[in-house]
């Protein structure tokens, strides 16, 4: 029985210091971390959602237009249709004069 001793108090030791979070032996100071950047694949899947869904959007306040007509728009509705437009307009520009 006294050649097990050494490992089960070993043993009790480690979960002890595992349990409590004690760590000795790192560091007492903060050297700091990069934050953290996304993928490109992520920022292209990110951006396309949102103009998707922006898109969406559009699609419905048209249809609305279509349906009841321009009076019945909120203004928010109104703000998403002018930027929409100043949006596709400078793509327009951009495809007739590209850098």
């Amino acid at each position: 029985m006294s050649a097990w001793l050494p490992y089960v108090l070993m043993l009790a030791v480690i979960l002890w210091m595992t349990r409590h979070k004690w760590q000795p032996f790192l560091p007492k100071f903060d050297i700091g971390t990069p934050p953290h950047q996304p993928s490109q694949r992520f920022q292209d899947y990110a951006e396309n959602k949102k103009r998707h869904d922006e898109q969406k959007e559009v699609d419905r306040i048209l249809e609305r237009i279509s349906q009841k007509g321009m009076k019945s728009l909120s203004e928010r509705e109104r703000r998403i249709l002018e930027k929409a437009s100043q949006h596709q307009k400078q793509q327009q520009q951009q495809q007739q004069f590209p850098r």
